[in-house]
C-alpha cells in the first residue's frame, strides 16, 4: 500500500481545511455547482411543497412546478442544477440566491445564511 502519499495533495482543488470553511467560501462553491449542470429545470419538482423560515416558523410559501408561490401571491421561479438535484438557483430583486436541500429533503440551506424548513403533509387524523 502508498502509505507514504504526501497529505492533503489537491483533492479536487480543495484542502480539507480550504473546504467550505467560511461562509463566503460555502457560498463560492454552492455557486459553481448550482451553475456547472445543465436541464435545470426538469427536476424542481423535488422542492415541491410548503416551506417556513427556520429562524422564525414564519410561513414563507409554496413551492410548486418550478416556481415558489410566496404567501403575498408573488412567485419566483425556481430552478434545481447539481449531480444530485441538490442544489437551487431563486431570482429576489434581481439578485439570485443560491441553496442546497438537505439530504431527506426537508431542509434548504440558502448562501445568504437562511435556512428553509418543508413543512411536512399533515396525516389524514386531521378532521375538517
Amino acid at each position: 500500500s502508498h502509505a507514504r502519499m504526501p497529505p492533503h495533495k489537491e483533492d479536487e482543488g480543495l484542502t480539507p481545511a480550504e473546504a467550505c470553511t467560511t461562509k463566503a467560501q460555502w457560498r463560492a462553491r454552492v455557486m459553481a455547482l448550482a451553475m456547472s449542470s445543465a436541464d435545470p429545470d426538469s427536476r424542481c419538482s423535488c422542492l415541491d411543497g410548503h416551506w417556513l423560515s427556520e429562524d422564525d416558523n414564519q410561513y414563507l410559501g409554496c413551492a410548486l412546478k418550478g416556481y415558489f408561490h410566496w404567501k403575498d401571491g408573488s412567485q419566483m421561479r425556481l430552478s434545481v442544477h447539481g449531480d444530485r438535484s441538490d442544489m437551487v438557483r431563486i431570482r429576489i430583486g434581481g439578485v439570485y440566491h443560491y441553496g442546497m436541500i438537505s439530504e431527506d429533503g426537508r431542509r434548504l440551506r440558502w448562501s445568504d445564511g437562511d435556512t428553509w424548513l418543508r413543512l411536512c403533509p399533515q396525516s389524514s387524523t386531521d378532521e375538517a
